[in-house]
């Protein structure tokens, strides 16, 4: 029993040791996103944003997607798939918040990562009536936005082209409320 104890204590350690104990990733959510290759932008407030990667994708009917295409507008960059349970229970979140906000400049754009082919894709989108832009994702535009390393990750792009904000996982439909709130209707000054 003393031994098993000592073994359970021990991967403990190891855990917070590897993993950390998870304190300090909301709080890193929320100021700016270090990206490779990203040159920060100064914003009044003293806080220092990166400029979203520009990218240029497919959409489900092989029209060129740009980020670019909606500048001026707060843009969530959604990163997605069709098997990821997490990104299926969010996007019932965007079709509402997307017919809500859409005509005051929100955008949506998933970027499906889907491996299974377009017709899958397209085959879900329209099965749950999902109302915003999809594209296919490539390679590039991984590495753009600093390696995807779970999904669904969503930046959250202002009207002045900045990253101001990204969730790794569904942090639920209020938490991008909370973002639209905060964007939305601020000055691009």
């Amino acid at each position: 029993m003393k031994k098993m104890i000592g073994l359970i204590s021990s991967a403990l350690v190891v855990s917070v040791i590897v993993f950390g104990c998870g304190k300090n990733e909301n709080k890193a959510a929320k100021t700016a996103v270090e990206q490779p290759g990203v040159q920060p932008v100064a914003e009044r407030q003293q806080r220092n944003y990166t400029k979203a990667p520009d990218f240029t994708l497919k959409d489900l009917n092989g029209k060129n997607v740009s980020l670019s295409d909606y500048a001026g507008k707060l843009v969530f960059v959604n990163f997605w798939a069709t098997w990821c349970p997490p990104c299926r229970a969010e996007i019932p979140g965007f079709i509402r918040m997307y017919d809500k906000y859409k005509d005051q400049g929100l955008e949506i754009i998933g970027i499906s990562t889907d491996r299974n082919g377009i017709d899958v894709v397209k085959r879900f989108v329209d099965a749950n009536k999902v109302n915003y832009p999809i594209v296919m994702y490539n390679v590039e535009v991984i590495q753009k936005y600093g390696g995807i390393t779970g999904i669904p990750t969503t930046f959250v792009v202002n009207r002045k082209g900045e990253v101001v904000n990204k969730f790794v996982g569904f942090p639920g439909e209020p938490a991008f409320e909370n973002e639209i709130q905060k964007w939305l209707y601020k000055k691009a000054s």
